[in-house]
């Protein structure tokens, strides 16, 4: 189950392998070479999983993914930095990918966010698209789902918030087209 928190989405564990999976995204490998996630682990796992698709090979295999280290426990958020420029899959067009953010069957993982980067250059992916959701409050805007306002204060001109106490609720990114960002 995954619950959008103020300014992170809680993944509660309660079987085999979750994961969150990306939007479609159209992203040049050989221009962005390293994934950021930052997350906080509760469950005594220590490794989570990073795979992609290519534009060239849509299919979903163990060929593509990558393990990284988490902090089994972690009572803080951590980034962990994924260097993918030596992974033989990492070329041509990256169009989606999927975290696996726990190896554990039960707990709760903390994903504030997943970026794509090259060197110490931030790309959001979620800027730009149009945000939706299950439920909004009134007068609270779905478009601050993915505003880039990391404020945890709550209010009309802050944030969003659902209007439902029944779970799940989900919240949708649509990119509409194929984005170029590049760095000013």
């Amino acid at each position: 189950m995954v619950e959008m928190m103020q300014d992170s989405m809680e993944l509660s564990i309660t079987g085999q392998d979750p994961y969150i999976m990306s939007p479609n995204i159209r992203v040049d490998a050989s221009r962005q070479n390293q994934v950021k996630v930052r997350m906080k682990n509760n469950t005594t796992a220590n490794i989570a999983e990073l795979y992609l698709l290519t534009s060239d090979d849509e299919t979903w295999d163990e060929n593509k993914k990558t393990q990284f280290v988490i902090n089994a426990n972690d009572l803080a958020y951590t980034e962990y930095s994924i260097d993918l420029s030596t992974h033989p899959y990492w070329h041509g067009t990256i169009i989606k990918f999927r975290l696996d953010p726990s190896l554990s069957t039960s707990g709760s993982s903390y994903v504030d966010y997943v970026y794509i980067n090259h060197s110490e250059e931030m790309v959001n992916l979620a800027e730009g698209a149009v945000a939706s959701a299950s439920s909004t409050y009134s007068g609270y805007s779905s478009s601050k789902i993915n505003d880039g306002d990391k404020s945890v204060l709550c209010g009309d001109a802050y944030s969003w918030a659902n209007n439902s106490t029944s779970l799940p609720q989900w919240v949708q990114l649509d990119f509409c087209f194929s984005q170029r960002k590049s760095a000013a």
